[in-house]
């Protein structure tokens, strides 16, 4: 883009047309279930209040449990509401991430919609996350990333019911002003020379490095799961006047101001209340939006493939440990959903079974406990077929079983089942107690 393009994207995008979209046309969201991160201030904070007001069941997620509880009281308060609930959430840690999301699942059979509206600018350029990446890039791309991936089944219950689940991915107008390559990849997990690298960047590049990455990611998603009835989205709000820029110098917030006319919040909320809530909104996926509503259009290099599927790629790796997106058809997604929140009609004695399979002898050399986990799923296989743990075990295994079920009268070591043979080792990987989903990837 050059020099003359920016300065027209920029003021355009910083003084542009009145809406034509407003919180008046946002829909009834009654039985919808939405979470915003960073819902506790600024853009995040309108946004739970404009949903909450229209009927949706929401979950503002945010750090500070303080600052979030005076924020649900606040906004209850004002919106005479019941349906607000707060969740912990400290996006630069993947043990904050997965408590956020497993809570979730506990009290939710599905998530319609999610904005990924938390954001960070210019912490100190020492600071790091708790896994070790740069703290900009961990906070704004790599957290969200892990958080969208674990509430994937909760969207997929979504989509199954109409096809219309929906993640707005907040991003800004500064990826345009960041380095080019776009990614710069060192920076990301520093350690020597990474560090040196990151450091030379300054918190600013460092900032637009990830809000390029928030859009590449947003992209790759939606090549992915659109069909599925999964839309993502990705947006630039406006310039708003918000907390973000707090860990800038003084002179340089003064600058800002002077410089640019900062929106009010309730503007600011105005382009992903569109995203995630209008009718034209699930014909938007892969889409980058500009203020105030409207489609836009991000650097050309956020679109090339084989740069966001290299940070898809990286970003699976530095995940793999905590979660792996599934291959569940929507149906399955919405059962596996039921069973995470603890609302599953099955059999209680599944669980007692799936109890026995984890505490079976840790020993891969062990023949004989190879053979007791195919006689245990054998037994066990007319309650678990229909039971959403089933899901949990890797792709070709479920697939495995589907068509050809293991024959209660050919248990005999002599006369092995074809499909328990061809099971040997992922059963004996999972007596073991490795992850169930390690070997489930995307074909």
């Amino acid at each position: 883009m050059s020099m003359l393009a920016m300065l027209r994207t920029f003021i355009d995008q910083s003084y542009p047309p009145a809406p034509t979209f407003t919180e008046a046309d946002v829909p009834d969201l009654a039985g919808k279930v939405v979470l915003v991160t960073g819902g506790n201030t600024g853009i995040g904070k309108e946004t739970v209040r404009v949903v909450l007001e229209h009927g949706a069941r929401v979950y503002l997620a945010c750090r500070s449990e303080e600052k979030g509880k005076a924020a649900v009281k606040e906004l209850l308060d004002l919106t005479g509401k019941t349906e607000l609930f707060l969740l912990s959430l400290d996006l630069s840690s993947f043990a904050s991430i997965r408590n956020c999301a497993d809570e979730l699942k506990r009290k939710e059979t599905k998530l319609d919609v999610l904005f990924n509206n938390a954001g960070l600018m210019a912490p100190p350029i020492q600071q790091l996350t708790a896994e070790g990446y740069d703290m900009t890039f961990g906070t704004n791309v790599v957290g969200p990333y892990l958080l969208t991936k674990l509430l994937h089944p909760l969207l997929q219950a979504a989509a199954a019911e109409h096809h219309d689940a929906r993640v707005v991915h907040t991003s800004s107008l500064g990826h345009a002003a960041g380095p080019k390559p776009c990614i710069t990849w060192e920076s990301l997990k520093p350690g020597e020379p990474g560090e040196n690298k990151r450091r030379s960047m300054g918190p600013d590049n460092l900032y637009y490095q990830s809000k390029a990455g928030v859009i590449m990611v947003a992209n790759e998603l939606a090549r992915r799961y659109g069909d599925e009835g999964i839309i993502h989205m990705s947006l630039h709000p406006g310039t708003i006047k918000s907390e973000l820029g707090r860990n800038w110098p003084l002179s340089q917030r003064i600058s800002y101001s002077l410089f640019i006319r900062l929106k009010p919040t309730a503007l600011g909320a105005i382009t992903q209340l569109y995203a995630g809530t209008s009718p034209e909104g699930k014909h938007l996926n892969g889409k980058y939006l500009i203020p105030w509503a409207r489609v836009g259009k991000s650097r050309d290099d956020m679109q090339d493939e084989k740069i966001s599927g290299r940070l898809w790629e990286w970003l699976e790796e530095q995940t793999a440990a905590v979660a792996t997106y599934r291959s569940f058809s929507p149906a399955e997604g919405a059962v596996w959903a039921e069973s995470e929140s603890g609302h599953s009609t099955e059999s209680e004695s599944v669980p007692a079974r799936v109890k026995e399979l984890d505490e079976l002898p840790h020993n891969v050399g062990d023949m004989p406990s190879i053979a007791k986990v195919k006689n245990w799923y054998a037994q066990s296989f007319d309650e678990l077929i229909h039971f959403p743990s089933m899901l949990s075990l890797p792709s070709h295994i479920r697939n495995a079983l589907l068509v050809q079920p293991p024959d209660h009268h050919q248990l005999p070591e002599s006369t092995p089942n074809p499909s328990l043979m061809f099971m040997n080792d992922d059963f004996a990987s999972m007596a073991l107690g490795y992850e169930r989903c390690q070997d489930d990837r995307r074909t």
